[in-house]
């Protein structure tokens, strides 16, 4: 008589808590730092960061936000209104967007070439958002 072997059902990956948590339960690492927590009376924590980190680095959505109209109004004075000198409230108004649609948690800066990355990445998000409005006005 054949035996009869219950097929795993495969929960989809909702995201990299998903992930790392299908990797330490295969190793077995799971069971060892649940364990270790506890006998020491202890929550390890792992379900609260797993939920976390699918959350935050989740496979369902894209990887940033669209500017909005305003937003673009905004870069587009910045952009191309000379001199590009970036003051503290340019910066600013930066890092407002780029963290809105990188869902980032930015900080002020006083680097040069940190500042200069921060105009680049959003010069291009500019760019990009005049190409796909002129490709869709066509």
């Amino acid at each position: 008589m054949a035996k009869n072997k219950k097929k795993k059902e495969t929960k989809k990956m909702e995201g990299l808590g998903d992930v790392v948590h299908a990797v330490t339960s295969t190793l077995g690492i799971d069971k060892l730092v649940k364990m270790v927590f506890t006998d020491n009376g202890i929550d390890c924590g792992c379900d609260d960061r797993r939920k976390r980190w699918n959350k935050a680095y989740s496979f369902s959505r894209p990887p940033h936000e669209c500017l909005t109209e305003k937003e673009f109004l905004i870069l587009d004075e910045m952009m191309t209104t000379p001199p590009h000198v970036i003051t503290n409230l340019h910066q600013q108004t930066l890092r407002k967007i780029s963290d809105r649609i990188y869902r980032e948690r930015s900080e002020m800066s006083s680097c040069d070439s940190c500042i200069r990355n921060l105009w680049k990445k959003m010069e291009t998000v500019w760019k990009d958002y005049k190409e796909n409005e002129a490709d869709n006005s066509n």
